[in-house]
């Protein structure tokens, strides 16, 4: 399991960091968060390779980076399949937000889904919670080749968060 910081910064993209993104494995992206996506270029990963975006929550510091991502994958002549998940009423979100940067429909040509993930449920390898926040926020857990990692966007004390995350090997926890 390689787990690569694409932003560890607050809600505030700062000289030295962008805001909340982790990478897991080359193939799995967790928030897109301003300056992610700087980041994701200077690291030289074959952004081919992502095949799964998770968005924690529709906070600006955790979602604004995950249209221009779209449209620089397009631009780089993307054709592999690309999966987003995000919570309850992300799809209306998504649509907005294609909206308001005048993204038309049919403007992507790689196949892409964006689906919603109920709190609590499990996506393959993936389980999910909901986390104690200001609008409905997931928080992450993949289990993969006896290795585990949890990730927690924004979040005060959270029993759901601290059960999904026992006996994790690595917890990322972020919260402002």
């Amino acid at each position: 399991m390689k787990v690569t910081f694409l932003g560890s910064g607050g809600s505030a993209v700062s000289e030295r960091r962008a805001c909340p993104s982790i990478m897991l494995d080359e193939s799995t992206v967790f928030d897109l968060g301003p300056g992610a996506l700087k980041n994701l270029r200077a690291s030289h990963i074959q952004t081919e390779k992502i095949r799964k975006v998770f968005i924690s929550h529709q906070h600006a510091d955790h979602i604004t980076d995950l249209i221009p991502f779209l449209w620089a994958i397009q631009i780089d002549g993307r054709q592999a399949p690309l999966e987003i998940y995000g919570p309850p009423g992300f799809k209306e979100i998504f649509t907005k937000l294609l909206e308001c940067t005048s993204t038309t429909d049919g403007f992507f040509k790689f196949p892409l889904t964006i689906s919603e993930i109920d709190f609590g449920a499990k996506l393959g390898n993936i389980s999910t919670c909901r986390t104690s926040h200001s609008i409905p926020t997931l928080a992450f857990r993949v289990e993969e080749n006896a290795k585990s990692f949890c990730y927690s966007a924004d979040t005060i004390y959270c029993p759901a968060v601290i059960e999904l995350a026992h006996d994790a090997d690595l917890l990322i926890h972020e919260a402002t």
